[in-house]
């Protein structure tokens, strides 16, 4: 079930992409290959596929398989192999996947288990929920939406331990990106204040404070 259901997925966000771009609502990105560095990039995925490891060995000698789910192993390696600006914002991804997995798992406990609300409607209220926070922050950041959902999949004795080993995992995955690939030691201090700090509190603090009689 679980390939189909991607295959069919996958085929309609494809299908909506087409639609979209010959409409006009979006526009057509096109691929630019980069420069083929084979040496670097087989290290580069050679330490990646290294820390993973230790990672799954981690979650197996702990009994913690949570460490290790899927959206948390895809954070990683965008961190590593992205230039997108959110890789510098390590503090906002680890709020949000924390946010996402919390919302997914209290949404299937309550409505699902103990109300008994349709699947289907426990979906749209997460993706609801979890569109909000988009909007909110202004970011878009897929291995949310895909942690949210996490908690369908799982029994209902799962869900309580769930977020804390994955809010543990993502904070070992995205130290380890910092520290191993993206060498923060030698950032300077206030790039490391900026990184470290989310936006929306960096956006509150900045504001002008207003003048009292």
């Amino acid at each position: 079930v679980y390939p189909a259901a991607v295959c069919i997925m996958s085929s309609i966000l494809v299908a909506g992409q087409k639609v979209m771009e010959r409409s006009g609502i979006r526009r057509r990105a096109d691929f630019i290959p980069k420069a083929k560095t084979y040496k670097k990039d087989a290290i580069r995925w050679l330490w990646l596929a290294t820390c993973v490891a230790l990672m799954v060995l981690l979650a197996f000698c702990t009994g913690c398989p949570y460490l290790v789910i899927p959206p948390l192993v895809v954070t990683f390696a965008e961190m590593v192999n992205s230039k997108a600006g959110f890789r510098y914002r390590p503090a906002q991804i680890f709020l949000i996947l924390v946010a996402a997995v919390t919302i997914g798992s209290a949404a299937q406990f309550f409505f699902y288990y103990t109300l008994h609300l349709p699947q289907w409607v426990v979906a749209l209220l997460i993706a609801g929920c979890l569109f909000s926070i988009f909007e909110w922050i202004g970011k878009y950041f897929a291995p949310a939406g895909a942690i949210a959902f996490i908690p369908m999949l799982l029994p209902r004795e799962a869900l309580a331990w769930l977020p804390v080993q994955a809010a543990a995992g993502a904070a070992l995955f995205i130290a380890i990106a910092l520290v191993a690939f993206m060498q923060c030691y030698k950032w300077s201090r206030a790039q490391l204040v900026f990184c470290l700090t989310p936006s929306l509190l960096r956006e509150y603090l900045s504001r002008p404070k207003k003048n009292t009689p």
